[in-house]
């Protein structure tokens, strides 16, 4: 017998824009309920999501020009899930900021590039390995007639149906999936 109770328990694995990340509380619960319908031992079974990794709030700026998306490939990053991966631009949010602010300013730092944020797209959850995200995406338009990569190591114009030809970023999967519907 498996001390994964995810074999015995349907439990989602893959958090999304349609799918809440289910709370540690509701974890806890399920381990109660495994214990309740097995009469096993919850102790000895490990459940990684248990345990508390860093959260984030970012946001990703789509923008749109000429029928075209910008898309941006990240350089080398600590985690190899996440290096040399596509993604739309943008970074955390500072305490203080609107998402709106905060895609200005990451815009600004990381490429020089002035946008104008038109409106909400949509918002993601995703669990990484090591760390977890609410992405806010936002649909935006340019203001500087270009831009310099300071961070990122390609850009890329495309129109939306060369966009799943990417390697993207897991997080940025359903905003794919949106944009290509």
């Amino acid at each position: 017998m498996t001390d994964n109770y995810d074999d015995i328990i349907d439990l989602p694995h893959h958090v999304s824009a349609n799918h809440p990340q289910m709370s540690m509380h509701d974890r806890a619960a399920q381990f109660g309920a495994f214990q309740a319908l097995t009469g096993r031992d919850t102790s000895t079974i490990s459940d990684p999501t248990m345990t508390e990794k860093p959260h984030y709030n970012v946001v990703a700026a789509v923008i749109f020009k000429d029928g075209k998306f910008l898309c941006t490939q990240k350089g080398q990053t600590r985690y190899p899930y996440t290096t040399l991966k596509w993604e739309f631009p943008g970074g955390k949010i500072e305490a203080g900021e609107t998402p709106q602010q905060a895609l200005q300013r990451e815009l600004l730092e990381e490429m020089d590039y002035r946008i104008k944020v038109d409106r909400h797209l949509i918002t993601v959850n995703h669990e990484y390995p090591d760390f977890s995200i609410t992405l806010a995406t936002y649909l935006c338009t340019p203001i500087s007639p270009g831009f310099k990569l300071k961070e990122h190591n390609d850009f890329r114009w495309l129109p939306k149906e060369d966009l799943s030809t990417l390697d993207w970023a897991a997080a940025d999967s359903d905003i794919i999936n949106l944009l290509t519907q």
